[in-house]
């Protein structure tokens, strides 16, 4: 149910299956099923017990099932939304953002893979077009970074949402599923790029510190839930 989703048709596919209707972290669905746990270990498995827990059981499988719905009227808004900014979309990912399923990020990928670009809807926003931001993938040098067997791998598992980037000679590779532009949860230093563009490889992938404002993205994000049209801190 989340992005990441796991190879769930193994040994027939090793292609990842993820519908991400759902945020790696959501209280309202972990809850009731942290509630019904604790009340089958209390009450020792007694029929109580086993209420509390099909109640449990039954409210996060409706939430999940709400989220499949949620994703439609937001995938719905994105599709929209690009073709009336006449942005042409190989691929597109709609997931929700942090900890809820009223406000939905939107990814989506150029037809020609040079950028990616990014947008919020939120499930009160009446429809209202998503302003989209766009985010430079850097593809000559994603290109070139894919010849390291780190990045062909990072770039397979995100099914191409990623983006490569310098920092000085560092060169960096973001996968775009998670997080915003331009902190992102998984930023990796996969090679040195030296005389000539020539790329050395990292004896070690270092994974960059994810070092997003908190405070200010929560903030945002109660605001943009309930409606009001605000950009994400950047």
């Amino acid at each position: 149910m989340t992005i990441y989703g796991t190879q769930l048709w193994l040994p027939f596919t090793d292609r990842p299956v993820s519908i991400g209707s759902l945020f790696v972290v959501d209280p309202l669905y972990t809850l009731p099923l942290l509630v019904a746990a604790v009340a089958m270990l209390v009450t020792r498995g007694s029929r109580r017990g086993r209420r509390w827990n099909a109640a449990g059981l039954a409210l996060s499988t409706l939430y999940a099932g709400w989220s499949l719905v949620a994703m439609q009227f937001a995938t719905a808004n994105a599709r929209r939304s690009l073709d009336a900014a006449g942005l042409q979309a190989e691929r597109l990912i709609v997931t929700p953002a942090p900890l809820q399923t009223l406000v939905w990020r939107a990814i989506a990928i150029a037809d020609d893979g040079s950028r990616a670009y990014e947008g919020y809807t939120s499930l009160l926003d009446d429809d209202a077009p998503i302003r989209f931001h766009a985010i430079d993938r850097r593809p000559q040098l994603l290109e070139q970074a894919t010849a390291l067997p780190s990045v062909a791998r990072l770039r397979w598992f995100a099914d191409d949402f990623v983006k490569a980037h310098r920092d000085g000679a560092d060169l960096l590779v973001s996968d775009l599923r998670m997080g915003a532009e331009p902190d992102y949860v998984f930023t990796f230093r996969v090679a040195t790029i030296g005389v000539g563009d020539v790329l050395t490889p990292s004896a070690e992938i270092v994974r960059r510190p994810f070092d997003a404002e908190l405070g200010a993205g929560l903030d945002w994000l109660w605001r943009r839930a309930l409606g009001e049209r605000v950009e994400p801190p950047r």
